[in-house]
Formats: C-alpha cells, structure tokens, sequence
C-alpha cells in the first residue's frame, strides 16, 4: 500500500464510506487524525487505514501551528480537510469540504461569549481562513447542488473546482448497526 499515494483526513467523528469510494481508496495509505488516543471508529475496512493522534483543540492557534508539521511529517500526496478550518501554514496540496455558507450569510454575534472586539478578531480570521480553503484547494466538495451554487454564484469560485457528494452512509454500517442493536 505504501508505494500507492496517500490521502489524509483530519476528523473528529465517524464517517461513513460508500461501496464506490472505498473500492477507490483500497489503492491509498488512509491517515485519520483524531484528538483522543482512545477514541473508536467503524473504520476497520482494510490494513490502510491509520490512525494518528493530533491532540490539540479545532479553531486554535495549536491547530494551525502543530497540524501542518504532522502533516508535513507524513508527506502526503493529498489532504482532504471535512472542514473549512484549513491550517493556513501548510502548503501541500488539499481537498476541502464546505458544507455550507450560513456564517458567510448570517451573523452569529448573538451566539458568541466573547466581547465585541474578540467578536470581530475571529470573524476577520474566520473569514480570511474561509476565502483561504476555497483559493488554495485542489477540490472543493459540497453536500448538495444548492452549496455548489452558492460557491459558484456568490464567491466566484469555479464550477469545475466544486464536486457534490453527498452525505450518506455504507449500507455495510447500517446493516452491522442493525444486527447490533436486535442483540440488545
């Protein structure tokens, strides 16, 4: 598997993979990142897939610090970012996936604990790491055709760049969740 090219996934939950993509990702090296050392996943399909431990919270400066010299670390020949919160200091190449524009439409002051001028610092920052994820990305993948659009029309990014996927799960998974919970 080593010889093929590696593709790497910092995530924090489980996901599901479809019969498509896993009969493409048998040729990769599949890193998944995870805060916590202990923590378990459905993700036991093949030999490559690894687990590596990046213990440091999202949105910190910790993240963007330390997560590119793990990355750099592993050199992989992709990265696929579920979010949009990409390290601004890596410079590999990258897929991202933007789920949706409601922070960029809407704002969420309201939601927040921090004071106004904390409020405006992370917005600006939120904003730059945004524009940043779709400018430097290889892809960009959406969860429906209405974020593809949104993207196209509103940040002028290119249809070409944009790949709906959307979100389901194996039919595996839920089988094996199925027989798992008429035992109990």
């Amino acid at each position: 598997v080593s010889k093929f090219s590696s593709m790497t996934s910092h995530f924090s939950s489980t996901i599901g993979i479809s019969r498509v993509s896993m009969a493409l990702w048998a040729v990769f090296l599949v890193v998944l990142f995870s805060r916590f050392k202990t923590s378990s996943c459905l993700l036991k399909y093949k030999n490559n897939f690894h687990k590596v431990l990046a213990d440091f919270k999202w949105y910190g400066m910790a993240e963007q610090i330390k997560l590119p010299g793990l990355l750099r670390s592993l050199t992989p020949d992709i990265v696929h970012f579920p979010h949009f919160n990409t390290p601004v200091f890596y410079r590999g190449k990258y897929i991202v996936t933007i789920h949706d524009l409601i922070h960029q439409r809407f704002s969420m002051k309201r939601v927040t604990t921090h004071g106004s001028i904390t409020y405006k610092v992370k917005q600006w920052g939120y904003q730059r790491i945004f524009n940043m994820a779709l400018s430097k990305s290889a892809a960009i993948l959406v969860p429906s055709n209405f974020v593809k659009e949104q993207l196209i029309n509103e940040r002028n990014v290119s249809k070409n760049k944009v790949t709906v996927t959307y979100e389901a799960v194996d039919d595996k998974i839920l089988s094996i969740g199925y027989k798992t919970s008429k035992k109990t």
